[in-house]
């Protein structure tokens, strides 16, 4: 009983200090001020079919066990061709990093008809993601830890241009993860824009 309460104090302060690194990025991101905007990409998105889950979880770990999952049964049981990007879809009106409401899945480059079951009962759905007028893009390298940077840069993005952020952001990853290699993610972050109200 003592090693199991061993373990999982371990695991708790372990997540705590994961924790405290990304609270600490962020301060440091806003600390530094004013990044360059170069990077930030405006353009339009076409409608997508997708095939996905949503769920909230209460942190990274558990979305990487999601991915996991997909990226193990959904090529097995549609084949390669079938499946574009592995994609993550944050509907959470804030960031919280215990507490992710999120729609994780791949593009369809082939039509998929119904929803299927994944070995942990999980359901994944097909839908048709709408087209967006303006789409803010950015690609960052490394974990979700590090979005809040990006994210950062395109909302002042936003600002200095007259937009506001329209709806829930995108993560496509451009190569799929090695998800025990995260840190080494190419992920292009998407935010849906409208003109801010004036």
């Amino acid at each position: 009983m003592l090693l199991m309460r061993r373990a999982q104090a371990e695991q708790a302060v372990a997540a705590e200090a994961d924790r405290l690194r990304q609270i600490e990025a962020r301060i440091a991101q806003l600390d530094a001020g004013g990044a360059p905007l170069d990077d930030v990409v405006l353009r339009a998105e076409p409608a997508r079919r997708l095939l996905a889950v949503r769920e909230r979880l209460p942190s990274f770990a558990a979305a990487r066990g999601v991915l996991a999952e997909l990226i193990a049964a959904l090529p097995a049981g549609l084949g390669e061709a079938a499946l574009g990007e592995l994609v993550g879809i944050a509907h959470s009106p804030e960031f919280e990093p215990d507490d992710l409401d999120v729609e994780l899945g791949f593009y369809l480059r082939a039509e998929v008809a119904a929803p299927m079951q994944l070995p942990s009962g999980r359901v994944v759905s097909p839908s048709l993601l709408p087209a967006v007028a303006k789409m803010a893009t950015c690609v960052r390298l490394g974990p979700p830890e590090q979005a809040h940077a990006v994210t950062a840069r395109i909302g002042e993005f936003a600002e200095r241009h007259g937009y506001c952020l329209a709806g829930p952001a995108r993560e496509v990853f451009l190569k799929r993860p090695q998800l025990d290699r995260m840190a080494e993610s190419v992920v292009e972050m998407q935010f849906p824009l409208a003109p801010a109200a004036t």
